[in-house]
């Protein structure tokens, strides 16, 4: 498998396995890491401080419509929404060409929606997600 993972980087292998199923039609992979943090200031007028929140872990990922009905079909759920969590492993080829190991910890579909088309076999549907951590490495 290889896709653009930010344009820097080519992700070229995943055995990415939900419901006890290898998903073979991912399209698309995005995710990000979010920190909510504020300046803290004093009497006086800088910065003081820094104050450093809760972490946000999230994504999306873009799959053929029939990879969406295997998913559901193979863990025997209603929809996107309750598949059990699961890791995702990927390798990821770096700009240098280093291939790094990247595992997305409990991910899970946070809404499920499909748009329809005529023969819509290759129709791709973007499916947002949340997880728990990123190891790299």
């Amino acid at each position: 498998m290889s896709l653009s993972v930010n344009g820097a980087y080519a992700l070229i292998d995943s055995a990415l396995v939900i419901g006890g199923q290898e998903v073979k039609g991912l399209k698309k992979f995005d995710f990000s890491v979010k920190r909510d943090k504020v300046n803290n200031y004093a009497a006086g007028e800088g910065v003081y401080s820094r104050s450093r929140k809760h972490k946000a872990f999230e994504g999306s990922a873009t799959f053929y419509l029939r990879e969406v009905l295997n998913i559901i079909r193979s863990a025997q759920v209603n929809d996107l929404t309750d598949v059990p969590p699961f890791d995702a492993p990927f390798l990821i080829r770096s700009s240098d060409g280093d291939l790094v190991p990247h595992t997305f910890k409990n991910v899970e579909f946070t809404e499920h929606t499909v748009s329809m088309e005529m023969d819509g076999d290759d129709t791709e549907v973007e499916v947002p997600f949340i997880y728990s951590d990123l190891v790299i490495g």
